[in-house]
């Protein structure tokens, strides 16, 4: 995972996100930080490339491109987590993990999210059982 922070002086205040996946692939647009108007947004967007590789060709000065650390909070997972159960237990595993298994089990919620709904009657997991099984390694898209 590749994160980078764009800053624009000429055309808006504050900084941008983009988050490359593991095979160089663009996962994230953020543009919340800054007061970009909602046309400087949409020329934004189409600007960014989709794969990495073309990020430093994308942008030309005043824009700057700094490539900055990636990093998923506890607080983050947590408020994304459909059930909100052993908070105190699921940290404790949190800790456990190191920064990789962080950002893919961020990550996989979407997808185990996506599963619960096509499966209602299934009930979630507690968060501290979702990170010690490290269910977050499970493929839930290809589950039906």
């Amino acid at each position: 995972m590749n994160r980078y922070l764009i800053t624009n002086t000429d055309k808006f205040t504050g900084q941008a996100e983009l988050v490359y996946n593991a095979t160089g692939t663009l996962i994230i647009i953020d543009c919340s930080n800054t007061d970009m108007p909602l046309h400087t947004m949409q020329h934004f967007k189409q600007a960014v490339p989709v794969s990495e590789a073309g990020i430093t060709a994308a942008f030309h000065h005043p824009t700057v491109v700094v490539q900055a650390g990636y990093n998923i909070s506890f607080e983050q997972f947590y408020k994304a987590y459909p059930l909100k159960r052993n908070r105190y237990k699921a940290e404790k595993q949190w800790a456990r993990l190191n920064e990789t298994e962080r950002i893919k089990a961020y990550h996989s919620l979407a997808a185990y999210k996506a599963y619960l709904h096509r499966n209602p009657w299934q009930t979630p997991m507690l968060a501290d059982t979702y990170l010690s099984r490290k269910e977050f390694e499970t493929e839930w898209h290809k589950i039906k």
